[in-house]
């Protein structure tokens, strides 16, 4: 199943792997310290910087990206003053950079989309950040380079939906010249029976479609109508899906 932004405030940073001091401001070693109690993980999230700050030296450490960039998602996860710390820190640009070093790596390719989901849910300043980092195209890049991983395609499309919500024009324009129509609609026909995706999927198009003539014709020609109309049938009891499908399926309407 992929990593769900909504159940990461339920993540212990604990099981980023037990047992370490805190030699200077490891994120391992950090989470370690710190989270294995509520006044510990309290402590803990007034080192979002710290966390930034490693994420950014451990370029060349697939294992060690992925251990960071999950660390980073449950201190920005529901936490607005951590969000805006952490990207205020350049927290995009490290994710970016991660991605970046490592595209053919599906692990970090899911982590770092699930940290950057996190970072812009919710955040206009956020998404304008991640915008300008080049985030919307990495996104499509990993859906791409990854198409068969319900991981990267659950999270990229978690974090793609939070960023082109944001409403900006720049960040629509930058999917569409980057392939993301026809990305996210390969991501239906490939993933059609797991409702996260189904649903971030529908909402991305959605929103790529919207008052778009032009987009919605690529929509179509790539099989989305077809797609959003199959997740009304496999997915017919979640009440998430069928609002997005449906909301797709009205859009589309040439």
């Amino acid at each position: 199943m992929p990593l769900d932004v909504d159940d990461l405030d339920m993540m212990a940073l604990h099981q980023i792997v037990p047992g370490a001091a805190f030699p200077a401001l490891d994120v391992p070693s950090l989470a370690l310290a710190f989270a294995t109690d509520s006044e510990g993980l309290e402590h803990l999230a007034t080192e979002v910087e710290a966390v930034v700050a490693t994420l950014r030296r451990q370029a060349d450490s697939a294992e060690e990206l992925q251990r960071t960039c999950t660390a980073l998602a449950s201190l920005t996860s529901g936490e607005a003053e951590n969000r805006i710390r952490a990207g205020t820190a350049g927290a995009a640009e490290a994710l970016m950079a991660a991605m970046h070093g490592h595209l053919g790596h599906s692990g970090v390719q899911a982590r770092a989309c699930t940290a950057l989901a996190a970072l812009t849910v919710g955040s206009t300043e956020n998404s304008t950040l991640a915008i300008a980092a080049g985030a919307v195209t990495s996104l499509v890049v990993a859906m791409r380079g990854h198409s068969e991983s319900v991981e990267v395609q659950g999270n990229a499309l978690r974090a793609l939906s939070s960023i082109l919500i944001s409403g900006s024009k720049q960040a629509i324009m930058q999917a569409v010249d980057a392939g993301a129509v026809e990305a996210v609609a390969t991501a239906m026909r490939t993933h059609s029976n797991n409702a996260s995706v189904q649903e971030r999927a529908c909402l991305s198009l959605y929103t790529l479609t919207y008052s778009n003539a032009a987009n919605k014709s690529r929509a179509v020609n790539a099989g989305a109508k077809v797609s959003a109309g199959a997740a009304l049938i496999a997915h017919s009891r979640n009440k998430k899906v069928l609002k997005e499908a449906r909301g797709l399926l009205q859009e589309l309407r040439l």
